[in-house]
């Protein structure tokens, strides 16, 4: 008897404290390396003053405890590959999730360049990994086919790994967004596309939506986090070759129309 008290107790205190905290519906990031990541993560804490947790975890049970027991002030930033059973859960428990892809070209170059050239200030002991014998046309080949000629390639080919995330934007509920609109004039984009997404995200997550809000974000969101090189749209045409563009072509030139980075495979 004592101890159904007791967790009566603490259920109750539990309830108490979240209707303190107001709304605290859990926020999931699902998000495609080198994708916008820390673009999305900082999109998030400006408008709902909430604290990102990342963490990578291979048990089930407690992969699914962290992805729906956060805290009120702090979200969850994942590069999950789809699951269904993960997928099912988070519409269970109505958390809100927003996922956010990138042109595949240009994945792959922040890709290579955070492999060997990481930032430094952040993360010193990376300067250990960074291989003499790296070429960057080698790196995008095999990048961009998968195979281990580069030693930090997914080992996939670039478009079975994007497949691998993409069924995240067929999840009822999901917010997607790309990179692309997300990251305005600085990054090469639109002021306006970035103004609609971050005012989507926004009213996905149940925030602020005025104008002064979106602004705030907007002005306060480039550059200056862990992984930020340039953050530039197109950044692929100062890397690719011709023999590149075919490759690529040919393994995920579908994938590029597809996503409406190209509207045919003349480029």
């Amino acid at each position: 008897m004592l101890c159904k008290k007791f967790i009566f107790f603490i259920c109750f205190f539990q309830l108490f404290f979240q209707i303190l905290q107001g709304n605290h519906s859990q926020i999931v990031l699902i998000s495609i390396p080198k994708c916008g990541t820390h673009l999305s993560i900082k999109t998030i804490s400006l408008l709902s003053d909430r604290e990102c947790i990342s963490t990578s975890l291979h048990d089930k049970k407690e992969k699914l405890y962290y992805l729906t027991n956060l805290p009120a002030n702090y979200f969850w930033k994942s590069h999950e590959k789809y699951q269904g059973y993960i997928a099912d859960q988070l519409l269970k428990t109505k958390s809100k999730i927003i996922f956010i892809y990138r042109d595949p070209r240009d994945c792959i170059i922040s890709h290579i360049y955070w492999n060997e050239f990481g930032r430094y200030e952040y993360y010193p002991e990376r300067i250990l990994e960074h291989s003499p014998e790296f070429d960057m046309s080698t790196a995008i080949f095999s990048m961009i086919r998968g195979d281990t000629t580069y030693k930090n390639s997914h080992e996939i080919n670039i478009a079975n790994f994007f497949k691998s995330y993409l069924p995240w934007s067929n999840v009822p509920g999901v917010l997607t967004i790309q990179f692309e609109d997300l990251v305005g004039p600085q990054g090469g984009g639109s002021a306006q596309k970035q103004y609609e997404c971050i005012k989507k995200i926004a009213t996905h997550l149940g925030c602020d939506t005025n104008d002064e809000m979106i602004a705030y974000v907007a002005n306060n969101l480039f550059g200056d986090t862990k992984t930020f090189r340039k953050g530039k749209i197109g950044d692929w045409k100062n890397h690719f070759n011709p023999e590149h563009k075919q490759a690529f072509k040919e393994i995920a030139g579908q994938l590029l129309i597809d996503l409406g980075y190209e509207k045919d495979l003349n480029w």
